[in-house]
């Protein structure tokens, strides 16, 4: 594997915003456990205005590659998910400092890959 020049994503600065965008409301915890368990600390969870017709996670501009590991860590392929700029997501409240939202739609969630301790850096 080619060595990468990307910077790891530092999950704890990152706030994510999980909405349930369906009438089922145990979505919610599974999903901001999830996220907590992988290192994200500010995630919140809200109820939906509007009703998703399947998951999607939306990201505030520059924060696509956090959105992508976002989808990652809660087992989605890339492929699978959209992953769109804020500004064709349905309105949110408390959107707060999330730069990143996950908007649960219907169906049955991926899941999540197992947590991996990270390698010790080379000193």
């Amino acid at each position: 594997m080619p060595p990468t020049t990307a910077a790891p994503i530092e999950r704890f600065f990152v706030g994510v915003l999980v909405v349930n965008g369906t009438s089922a409301g145990e979505r919610l915890d599974p999903v901001v456990q999830t996220l907590n368990d992988r290192g994200y600390l500010d995630v919140r969870g809200v109820a939906g205005a509007v009703q998703a017709q399947e998951t999607r996670i939306y990201y505030v501009d520059p924060y696509i590659a956090e959105a992508e590991n976002v989808a990652l860590d809660l087992g989605f392929d890339l492929d699978e998910i959209e992953i769109l700029p804020i500004s064709d997501a349905p309105p949110v409240p408390g959107i707060g400092v999330a730069k990143v939202i996950v908007y649960l739609g219907p169906g049955a969630l991926p899941e999540p890959p197992p947590i991996t301790e990270a390698p010790p850096a080379d000193v």
